[in-house]
C-alpha cells in the first residue's frame, strides 16, 4: 500500500465538509480499478459465451440459438413498457451488454436464474476489489496493490454472493406472502365460500406486502452497488451491509437519487464520447485505405467490433469477407492481416472503455456511499476498515 505525499511528510490529512451533489463525482481515474474492471468483464463475457454453448448443446435449441440475447431483448422489452425504457435500455445498456436488438424467444425463468448467479459470482468478487480500491483511494487518499485489492475481493466474495441472495430473498418473501394469503382464501374449494369474506381484511396485508416489495426493489436500484461499498469501507457482514445501504437511501432519498441520476449521465457522456473517438478512429482508417479497401475491412470487423454480421448477427468468416476482393498489386494477404488486427485492437479497446466506465461508476458509488454515511451517522471519509498488516505501515 502507497501512502500520500501528506502521510509521507507528516501533515495532516483534513476532509472539509462536503457540500453539493457534484460532490458525488469527484472521483479519480485508478488504472488498478481499470485492469480489475476489464478482467471481470472479459470473464464474465467468456462465461456467457459458454453457458450459451452448453444450452444450445442440452437444449438442442441451434448452433444460432442465444439464451444470454433472448434475457436482455426480454428485459428490454419490459423496459419498453415505461416512457422512454427503450430508448435508454438500447442506447445505454444494451450496448453494455453487447447484445442487438432483434426478434428472440422470450426468455424462461431459468435463464434468468443462470446468467443473474453468473453475473453475480463474477462480480461480487470484481465489484468487491474495487471498491476496496476506492475506500482506500477517496476515504485516505492511499494505493493499494491489485493483490491487496484481490485478496480483499476473494476474503470478502461470500459476504457479497450471500447479501444478493439476501435481497432477492427477502422480496420473493413479499411476493410469496402476497399469493400465499391469497390462495389460501381465495382458492380453497369449499371453504373459499367462508374465507373470501376474509380477503376483505387480507387485502390491507396484501397490499402492505407488495408496497413493502415495491420499497425494496425501487430501493435496489439506487443502492445495490452501495452494498459493495459497505463491505470494502467496514468489512460487515451481508445482513449489516445491505440495511446500511438501504438506510442511507431512506434516510436521504433525494440526495441518494441525484447521485445516482448524475453518476448515470456522467458515465454516459463518457461513453458517448469514447464512442465518437473509436468510429473517428476508423472514419480516419477508411479515408486512408479507400472505399474499395476498407469495405471488406469494414464487414469482418461487424458490430460493435464483435465480427459479427450487423443484419444476421452470425459470425463473419475472413475467407467469406474478401471472397470477391480483389488487389491489383498482390496486398490481398496484407489487407486480411491488417483486418484481423484492427479487429481486436479495436475490440479490446472498445471493452476497455466500458471497464472504464464500470470502474467509474463503482468509484462513484464509493463516494456517494462515503458522503451519505456522513450525512446521517457523522462518518468521516478517512474511517475505513483497516486490516492489521494495513495498521502496521
Amino acid at each position: 500500500m502507497e501512502k500520500s505525499w501528506e502521510q509521507q511528510t507528516g501533515k495532516a490529512i483534513t476532509y472539509p465538509e462536503e457540500r453539493g451533489l457534484f460532490k458525488g463525482l469527484e472521483v479519480p481515474i485508478v488504472s488498478n480499478a481499470i485492469i480489475l474492471a476489464f478482467v471481470g468483464y472479459v470473464i464474465f463475457l467468456l462465461g456467457v459465451m459458454g453457458i450459451d454453448k452448453l444450452i444450445s448443446a442440452v437444449g438442442n435449441y441451434g448452433d444460432n440459438f442465444s439464451a444470454y440475447g433472448c434475457v436482455v431483448n426480454t428485459l428490454g422489452n419490459w423496459a419498453a413498457e415505461f416512457p422512454s425504457g427503450r430508448r435508454v435500455f438500447d442506447v445505454v445498456i444494451r450496448p453494455v451488454l453487447l447484445v442487438r436488438p432483434g426478434p428472440t424467444p422470450a426468455a424462461e425463468w431459468w435463464m434468468f436464474l443462470i446468467f443473474g448467479g453468473w453475473f453475480v459470482i463474477v462480480w461480487s468478487l470484481f465489484a468487491g476489489a474495487i471498491s476496496r480500491i476506492f475506500a482506500f483511494r477517496i476515504g485516505r487518499d492511499e494505493t493499494i496493490t491489485l493483490s491487496e485489492a484481490l485478496a480483499f475481493g476473494i476474503k470478502t466474495w461470500p459476504t457479497h454472493i450471500f447479501s444478493a441472495i439476501l435481497v432477492a430473498a427477502f422480496i420473493g418473501l413479499m411476493f410469496v406472502g402476497a399469493w400465499v394469503i391469497t390462495l389460501l382464501l381465495g382458492r380453497i374449494p369449499y371453504v373459499k365460500v367462508v374465507t373470501l369474506w376474509l380477503m376483505i381484511p387480507a387485502t390491507l396485508l396484501v397490499l402492505l406486502l407488495s408496497f413493502i416489495m415495491a420499497v425494496l426493489v425501487v430501493g435496489l436500484l439506487f443502492c445495490f452497488n452501495m452494498i459493495s461499498s459497505a463491505i470494502a469501507a467496514e468489512y460487515t457482514d451481508s445482513f449489516d451491509a445491505v440495511t446500511r445501504a438501504y438506510t442511507y437511501v431512506i434516510e436521504r432519498p433525494w440526495h441518494a437519487i441525484l447521485y445516482s441520476l448524475l453518476t448515470a449521465a456522467m458515465v454516459a457522456v463518457f461513453l458517448f464520447f469514447a464512442n465518437l473517438g473509436l468510429r473517428t478512429a476508423e472514419s480516419a482508417i477508411a479515408y486512408g485505405l479507400g472505399d474499395k479497401q476498407f469495405a471488406p475491412v469494414k464487414k469482418y470487423l461487424g458490430e460493435n467490433y464483435s465480427n459479427t454480421d450487423t443484419v444476421t448477427g452470425k459470425a463473419v468468416s475472413l475467407k467469406d469477407v474478401f471472397a470477391e476482393y480483389k488487389a491489383d498489386d498482390g496486398s490481398t494477404f496484407s489487407l486480411k492481416a491488417f483486418a484481423v488486427c484492427m479487429r481486436y485492437i479495436f475490440h479490446v479497446v472498445y471493452l476497455l472503455l466500458f471497464a472504464t466506465a464500470a470502474s467509474v461508476w463503482l468509484g462513484c458509488r464509493m463516494k456517494t456511499y462515503l458522503l451519505l454515511r456522513y450525512e446521517v451517522d457523522g462518518d468521516e471519509p478517512d474511517e475505513i476498515y483497516l486490516e492489521e498488516e494495513e495498521e502496521l505501515i
